[in-house]
């Protein structure tokens, strides 16, 4: 459409110009046709009055008036022969400047319409060059040797450059496919699934490809084809694929469809992951100190060992979460549920947005690792808890203050006729 207007709006110029051109030569022609008339009329004025009879037949009068004629008629000629002269001086005048324009008109149409095919032309001869690239680094991808393939993994992320935006989605499902674990591959290729494995250079390559193509591709998506994550995640479908031990610290992977993805030993510090879905994954040992998990989804998944200092994990789904032996230490925990993960030798020191006697409940029924001061402050004054709070219709007694030296539990609970306002066992802050 835009190509359309542009045509008609120079066409639309053309036009305009040769009329004009042609309106400024009819009006600079009249002129010097009515001053080409006027000697007609006097040459024959002259001829009348020169042709006149006289009265006389004097011969010596006679041939003075033929002479005189004579030189009249020559002048009237040389009159004539100069206005023809100025006439076609200023056709001229006029012509050349028209003629020129016209010259100079048609050179520039003629180089206009010339750059239009030659940038045409150019533009097939290089889609055609990059299409031939591309393929080239899908060859290489999928070569026997692995220098090869290391190789096609660098050439690949050439193509997330702002001029080739078209390829963002092709570069980032080929980097899934090359990172994806086949099924029939997975117990051979890792027998001790417990145990993280060390990246190859591939993975590594690959991982780098991954991080940078994720967010161009979401992006292009978002703002060229108005499809969104939020309302369909599996638009980028990252299912199945292996990181193990790869660098992908502060890396931006936002609404990510990951589910049974490996990420052993992964590092993955200040991470952004916010309602990425990871349910089922394996994060063994994996770095995510200070990472940002809010909403994200790991139900069943993963975490013995996992380094989580700091995280945020406000409002993330837990449910039957592997956490044993995870660091947990001033994690963010606001609206999450981690009473339904498994907390064995889970330190949960410093933690945030869990009350006293979800604190203490993760202590006795599920083996976490809390606050020394907490659980003295709660074996004095709380009874051994019988079942997880479930925070409605509780009865509690007054709160007693927890010591400043741990000011991220604000009080305990104690069982009174009070009635909790946390309804349904929700954590508060």
């Amino acid at each position: 459409m835009k190509r359309y207007k542009a045509g008609c709006r120079v066409s639309s110029f053309i036009t305009s110009s040769i009329l004009f051109l042609l309106l400024v030569a009819w009006v600079a022609a009249t002129p010097s046709a009515l001053a080409y008339e006027a000697p007609s009329i006097t040459i024959h004025t002259l001829g009348k009055v020169s042709v006149q009879e006289t009265p006389t037949a004097d011969p010596t009068m006679t041939t003075l008036q033929k002479e005189l004629l004579t030189q009249q008629i020559d002048q009237s000629k040389q009159q004539t022969e100069q206005l023809k002269q100025q006439n076609a001086l200023s056709w001229t005048i006029v012509l050349t400047p028209i003629s020129t324009s016209i010259t100079i008109l048609g050179t520039f149409v003629a180089a206009f319409f010339g750059f239009r095919r030659w940038r045409a032309e150019h533009r097939t001869d290089r889609e055609k060059r990059d299409q031939d690239r591309f393929q080239s680094v899908v060859e290489a991808l999928g070569g026997e040797r692995m220098e090869q393939k290391v190789g096609g993994a660098v050439m690949l992320r050439t193509f997330l450059r702002p001029e080739y935006e078209q390829y963002y989605s092709q570069v980032f499902d080929l980097t899934v496919a090359n990172l994806r674990i086949p099924e029939s591959a997975r117990k051979k290729e890792n027998p001790d699934p417990d145990k993280p494995r060390p990246p190859t250079p591939l993975n590594q390559a690959l991982a780098t490809v991954f991080k940078d193509a994720f967010p161009l591709a979401r992006s292009y998506l978002k703002e060229r084809k108005k499809q969104s994550l939020s309302s369909n995640p599996q638009l980028l479908d990252a299912t199945d694929i292996r990181l193990d031990g790869t660098y992908l610290n502060e890396v931006h992977l936002e609404e990510a469809y990951m589910p049974h993805s490996s990420l052993r030993g992964a590092h993955l510090e200040r991470a952004h992951l916010e309602r990425a879905h990871l349910e089922e994954a394996y994060l063994r040992e994996a770095d995510l100190t200070e990472a940002y998990l809010e909403g994200a989804h790991f139900e069943r998944a993963h975490l013995e060992g996992a380094y989580l200092e700091g995280a945020h994990l406000e409002e993330a789904y837990l449910e039957e979460t592997h956490l044993e032996g995870a660091y947990l230490m001033g994690a963010h925990l606001e609206g999450a549920n981690p009473l339904e993960a498994s907390l064995k030798d889970t330190t949960m020191r410093e933690v945030r947005g869990l009350t006293a006697d979800q604190l203490y409940y993760a202590y006795s029924f599920k083996g976490a690792i809390i606050d020394d001061s907490i659980i003295k402050l709660i074996e004095e004054h709380l009874p051994p808890p019988t079942q997880q709070p479930q925070g409605k219709n509780t009865q509690h007694q007054p709160p007693i203050s927890i010591p400043e030296a741990n000011p991220l539990v604000s009080t305990i609970e104690t069982p009174d006729n009070k009635t909790d306002s946390n309804p349904g066992g929700a954590p508060t802050t």
